[in-house]
C-alpha cells in the first residue's frame, strides 16, 4: 500500500488528490485496514497535509487579487483607448483645419484669377479696337 501511495504522491500534485489521499488513508485507519503505520509514514501523511493546506492558501490569495488586477487591466485598457482616441481627435481636428485653410487659399486664388480674367477682358477689348484702328487707318 504504501508503495501505491508514495508513487501516487509524486505523480500527482493537484490540492484536491492530496486532500483524497489524506481523507483516504484516515478511512482506512479508522476501519481497521491498515494495522501497522510507522512514524515515517504518519510524518509523510503529515507533509501531504501540510503541503496540501500550503497550495490551498495560495489558490485563495490568488483569487483574492484576481478581482484588483482584472480592474487594473481594464483601467489600463480605458487609458489606451481614452488615449489613442485623443490622437485621432487631434488629427482629425489638424486635417480640418489644413481642409479650411486650403479652401479659403482656393477661393483666394479662384477670386484673383476672376479679377484677372475681367482685366484681361478689358485689355483686350481695348487691344482689338487699337489693332482695328491701325489697319483701318484710323490712329
Amino acid at each position: 500500500m504504501y508503495r501505491i501511495v508514495k508513487s501516487m504522491i509524486y505523480t500527482y500534485s493537484d490540492l484536491d488528490y492530496l486532500k483524497l489521499l489524506t481523507y483516504n488513508i484516515a478511512q482506512l485507519l479508522a476501519l481497521g485496514e491498515v494495522n501497522y503505520m510507522s512514524e515515517k509514514h504518519i510524518q509523510q501523511i503529515l507533509e501531504i497535509e501540510k503541503r496540501a493546506e500550503e497550495l490551498h492558501e495560495v489558490a485563495v490569495h490568488d483569487a483574492q487579487q484576481l478581482p484588483s488586477l482584472a480592474e487594473q487591466d481594464a483601467q489600463n485598457i480605458l487609458d489606451q483607448a481614452l488615449s489613442e482616441a485623443h490622437a485621432e481627435a487631434r488629427k482629425l481636428v489638424s486635417q480640418a483645419q489644413a481642409e479650411e485653410e486650403v479652401s479659403r487659399i482656393l477661393a483666394q486664388a479662384e477670386e484673383k484669377n476672376h479679377q484677372i480674367e475681367t482685366l484681361a477682358m478689358s485689355n483686350f477689348d481695348r487691344a482689338v479696337t487699337y489693332i482695328l484702328d491701325r489697319v483701318t487707318g484710323k490712329a
